[in-house]
């Protein structure tokens, strides 16, 4: 099992053990930015898939899912919290599965909304301040959470950010 991989298992593994790779996505999506962009894109919902490792990445057969409510929340929270617990649970129903030995994977497909998306890069997430709004901000910076955050100048000085709060007025 390879949690969250930021690269692909070589194929002298793969083509030889099944491996099952913890996708923080919906079924069909793909992607590095898996999380940012439903973050970004304000999804009420989202999920985990568990894949089994091919040549491409994110696109082997479903070994399981789990979804959960997409809160309005940074993504180190979504992390630590719902996508954990969704992860884990995908994982058991995978590992239960494989151990059966009868379970045969289903091809990618998916959710209307899953696809290849790039990963997300600071031209994405640049903050337009004349004309996005409280949440699309939000949105934005809770999806870059810790590294990089938002690249952005404020008082002509560069900066980053990240752990911005909504406020109800300006003091």
């Amino acid at each position: 099992v390879a949690p969250f991989l930021k690269r692909a298992i070589p194929e002298t593994i793969w083509s030889r053990h099944v491996c099952l790779v913890v996708h923080p996505g919906i079924v069909g999506d793909r992607g590095p930015s898996a999380l940012d962009w439903a973050i970004a894109d304000g999804a009420r919902d989202w999920g985990v898939t568990v894949l089994q490792a091919e040549a491409e990445m994110d696109a082997g057969p479903v070994w399981a899912s789990a979804g959960f409510a997409l809160r309005q929340a940074r993504k180190s929270s979504l992390y630590r919290n719902e996508v954990t617990e969704a992860a884990v649970q995908a994982v058991l129903a995978a590992v239960d599965r494989f151990a059966a030995g009868d379970f045969v994977p289903t091809p990618l497909g998916g959710d209307a909304r899953g696809r290849l998306r790039p990963l997300m890069g600071q031209s994405e997430r640049r903050i337009d301040w004349a004309r996005d709004g409280t949440a699309g901000i939000l949105a934005k910076i809770n999806a870059a959470d810790g590294f990089p955050g938002v690249v952005d100048h404020l008082f002509g000085r560069p900066c980053q950010l990240f752990d911005a709060w909504p406020e109800a007025s300006l003091r």
